[in-house]
C-alpha cells in the first residue's frame, strides 16, 4: 500500500471538420478509464519468452557507465541496458547450454570487465565487454553453479575458479588469465559438490582457503596449493546447500 499518491491527469479534446460559427454545443460527460502505469517495472521490462537459469548479474563491464544486465537462457548470454536495449555484442550464442550464472571482473586489468560463465559441455567462456572472446578454457565435465575470480597468487590479478562435476566425482578447477592451472588444481572431490565456492583466509596468512561443501554433507577447507586443510572435511548432521 503506497497511499495516496496526488498527480495530475490533463485530457484535451478537438473537434473536426468545418465548424460554422455561431453554433454552440450544449455540455457533454463521458467517463473514460485511465490506467496508470505503477511499480517496478522499468521501461522495456519485462522481457517476455526467456526462460532465465541462475541469478542474473547486474554490473558495468565499461567502468564508466551506467549498469548492464547479464544473464543466460538456454545456449544464450543476454546483456540488457536500461530500457531493455541490447548491450553491444549481445545476445552471445555458444554452442552447449550456459550451466552456471555469469561473472564478471578486469582480469587483465584494462579497467574493463570481462564475463565469465561455464557450459554443459566443459568449456569455460571469458567474454569482453562487446561479446567478443578474450579466452576460452576446455575441460571434459559440466562446468555447474559460479565461477569465482579471486588474486589468489597476490599478483593483482585475478584468476577463474569454477567446479565441474560428472557421474561420481567433483573437482575444483582454478586457472590464470592464459588459461594454466594453478599448482596443486584441478584437485578432485569424491561425491557432487552442491553448489559453487566460498573464499576467506582462515588463518589470516594472506593465502585463500576455498570452502565447499558436498550434498552428503561434508565441508571441506582447500589451501592455495590444492591441499585439504588439516581438520577437515567436516562432517555436518544434514546437507548444506551453499557455503
Amino acid at each position: 500500500n503506497y497511499g495516496d499518491i496526488p498527480f495530475i491527469l490533463s485530457i484535451e479534446g478537438d473537434i473536426g471538420g468545418n465548424i460554422p460559427s455561431g453554433i454552440s454545443f450544449d455540455p457533454h460527460q463521458s467517463i473514460i478509464e485511465a490506467v496508470v502505469p505503477f511499480g517496478f517495472n522499468q521501461e522495456g521490462y519485462p522481457i517476455n519468452g526467456i526462460n532465465v537459469n541462475g541469478s542474473p548479474m547486474i554490473t558495468d563491464l565499461y567502468g564508466n557507465s551506467f549498469p548492464q544486465i547479464f544473464f543466460n537462457a538456454d545456449s544464450i548470454v543476454y546483456g540488457k541496458w536500461i530500457s531493455g536495449f541490447d548491450v553491444l555484442g549481445f545476445p552471445v550464442h555458444i554452442n552447449s547450454k550456459v550451466s552456471t550464472s555469469v561473472a564478471a571482473g578486469d582480469i587483465d586489468r584494462d579497467n574493463d570487465k570481462e564475463l565469465i560463465f561455464g557450459s554443459e559441455n566443459g568449456d569455460l567462456y571469458v567474454l569482453n565487454k562487446d561479446g567478443s572472446e578474450f579466452m576460452m578454457f576446455s575441460q571434459a565435465d559440466q562446468i555447474v553453479s559460479y565461477p569465482v575470480l579471486y588474486d589468489f597468487e597476490q599478483s593483482n590479478e585475478l584468476e577463474i575458479l569454477f567446479i565441474t562435476k560428472n557421474d561420481s566425482t567433483s573437482s575444483v578447477h582454478v586457472i590464470d588469465i592464459l588459461g594454466e592451472y594453478l599448482n596443486g588444481f584441478p584437485m578432485m572431490i569424491e561425491g557432487n559438490l552442491s553448489n559453487g565456492a566460498a573464499i576467506t583466509d582462515f588463518d589470516l596468512d594472506g593465502l585463500a582457503d576455498i570452502i565447499v561443501v558436498s550434498l552428503d554433507g561434508a565441508l571441506y577447507a582447500i589451501q592455495d596449493d590444492g591441499s585439504i586443510r588439516p581438520g577437515f572435511p567436516i562432517v555436518l548432521p544434514s546437507n548444506v546447500n551453499t557455503p
